[in-house]
């Protein structure tokens, strides 16, 4: 309703509008969805979260390139000792070595045995003599050497004291036909072993000699004797010997 003055005067007056609001009325349908609208900004981040599980191991990443080798370590404990070997091929010999100093001198050893019987017989001019097949003969002596304990008797030598005594002997011969010639210590005229020496004599010389080791007892007689196969003449040349000498 409009209120105004009678005047019909609108110019410089008031006008009072009242308006009477009646009752709402039912809402209307939805209308379609309006156009999106420009995308805010970004929010501020939230507070992180859990935790998750733990996922399934990946597969194995390949290789990667060797590293720098790292310091050496600390030695470690000392192992125990290992079994011996077996012994190594004997090695070469190596140089003789320089002469030590000499040593001290040795304690003085026990006293010598010296020999306390000897004696000797020898013949300066020889002798030529016909021999009988198969006889015995004993060569002629005529110079007697310095003896001690032995006495001299024909062409031979007795020992006053038994023991172990060096024989020697040595005898140079010729014959006038040819003959086997034999030459050996006796002893007692029994033939010392070792010391026959049997020889070829065809007009020419031959020498016998020879060294034995004869244990004697007193009274022994030692002599030098020859014989030959058959009857012949055999010279005995200077200087036969015979030789007798105490070891023991």
């Amino acid at each position: 309703m409009f209120c105004c003055n009678n005047n019909n005067n609108w110019s410089n007056q008031q006008v009072i509008v009242r308006t009477i609001i009646g009752p709402r009325g039912y809402p209307g349908a939805t209308g379609p969805q309006g156009p999106r609208g420009f995308t805010g900004a970004t929010g501020a981040t939230g507070p992180q979260g859990p935790v998750g599980a733990t996922g399934a191991t990946g597969a194995t990443g390949a290789t990667g390139p060797q590293g720098a080798v790292g310091p050496q370590g600390p030695i470690g404990l000392t192992g125990p000792q290992g079994p011996v070997g077996a012994t190594g091929a004997t090695g070469a010999t190596g140089p003789q070595g320089p002469v030590g100093p000499q040593g001290p001198q040795g304690e003085q050893g026990p006293a010598g045995v010296l020999a306390t019987a000897y004696g000797g017989l020898y013949n300066t001019t020889g002798e030529t003599a016909t021999t009988t097949a198969g006889t015995t003969n004993t060569v002629t002596f005529t110079g007697q050497m310095p003896s001690l304990d032995v006495t001299y008797g024909t062409n031979s030598l007795t020992s006053a004291q038994a023991g172990t005594y060096k024989i020697d002997y040595g005898i140079v011969a010729s014959a006038t036909t040819p003959t086997n010639m034999t030459v050996s210590v006796q002893v007692n005229g029994v033939d010392v072993a070792g010391t026959t020496q049997t020889r070829a004599l065809e007009n020419g010389v031959d020498y016998w000699d020879g060294t034995a080791i004869v244990n004697l007892s007193a009274g022994d007689a030692v002599t030098l004797a020859y014989t030959t196969v058959d009857g012949t003449t055999v010279t005995i040349l200077p200087s036969p010997y015979l030789t007798i000498f105490r070891l023991n």
